[in-house]
């Protein structure tokens, strides 16, 4: 008879709570409440304009990737010195820079808001390193932006070169 009684008891407790919980879990679904560790977006970060690739220069880019001008046997050298360091081949706190076999180029992450100087000194260590102006701009190398470098600078109507200047 007690376990009869007992039963008669939790039953009706565990269905309140069954209850309960698809009632919640109903309700945080309808209105969206989603809990999420990421931050809330606001209508200036919805509205405000992402950075803007110039697109000139990266037609540009694209064709260099595409028709592979030849490199002079001292800049080839040099690449081939570089394409044998791990990656990063190197790290700064303005730029990162690693080669991708497939599509065999380089690539630039600018890490510091102050784009121009990060990449004039990207370019700068490769020129230290022997590379000449076209060897630059043939390796081929390319630079993109860092997520939270892009997201500083969404709706200051930022316009970005992805190759060198002077390319």
């Amino acid at each position: 008879m007690n376990k009869f009684m007992n039963i008669k008891f939790i039953v009706p407790i565990l269905l309140i709570l069954i209850a309960g919980g698809a009632f919640l879990i109903y309700t945080s679904l309808k209105e969206g409440n989603h809990r999420s560790d990421a931050p809330r977006q606001t209508s200036k970060d919805v509205t405000a304009p992402d950075v803007q690739y110039d697109t000139e220069k990266s037609d540009k880019m694209l064709l260099i990737l595409k028709n592979r001008p030849t490199l002079s046997p001292s800049d080839k050298a040099i690449r081939d010195q570089l394409i044998s360091s791990p990656n990063p081949i190197i790290k700064t706190k303005e730029f990162s820079m690693e080669y991708i076999p497939t599509p065999d180029q380089f690539q630039v992450e600018i890490l510091s808001p102050d784009v121009s100087q990060a990449k004039a000194n990207a370019v700068a260590w490769l020129t230290d390193k022997g590379l000449s102006k076209d060897g630059i701009c043939y390796l081929p190398i390319t630079f993109y932006l860092n997520y939270d470098v892009s997201e500083n600078l969404r709706g200051q109507d930022t316009k970005f070169n992805p190759i060198p200047e002077g390319c």
